[in-house]
């Protein structure tokens, strides 16, 4: 494994709303949320991977027999957005400064997330090849 990064990642955390639903959740942020998004900031993207959390309720596959209630999961989604370079994630975080770029998201964030909960993580990234047996 090299010493240096092969990329860097924004790891987000996000929790939706109280009173909305984990499918209400899912369609506004894939839908809109990550429209939005892909609209301002796509051409500076590497990756934009939004990984739904399903521990609980009906579409549980991690908590034996469904044995936790629908809404127990500390989180919502895990939101990862990879740069080729740091470059590229300097210019988004620019751009997300501009008070009308600035303004427009988090008024939709409003619409659907806890945003007093959201934590995010700037990563190194390391790839590992395939495993070849």
């Amino acid at each position: 494994m090299s010493s240096t990064p092969d990329k860097i990642s924004v790891v987000v955390f996000l929790k939706r709303k109280p009173g909305t639903t984990k499918e209400e959740f899912a369609e506004y942020y894939n839908s809109v949320h990550a429209k939005m998004a892909e609209a301002l900031f796509g051409h500076l993207y590497e990756s934009y991977t939004r990984n739904l959390v399903r521990t609980s309720g009906a579409l549980a596959s991690a908590v034996p027999d469904g044995a936790a209630a629908e809404g127990d999961d500390l989180y919502d989604a895990i939101t990862v957005i990879t740069f080729a370079n740091r470059e590229a994630l300097a210019e988004m975080q620019r751009l997300t400064q501009e008070p009308d770029q600035l303004k427009a998201f988090l008024d939709d964030e409003d619409k659907f997330l806890d945003r007093s909960s959201k934590i995010a993580f700037m990563c190194d990234q390391y790839v590992s090849a395939p495993v070849t047996r």
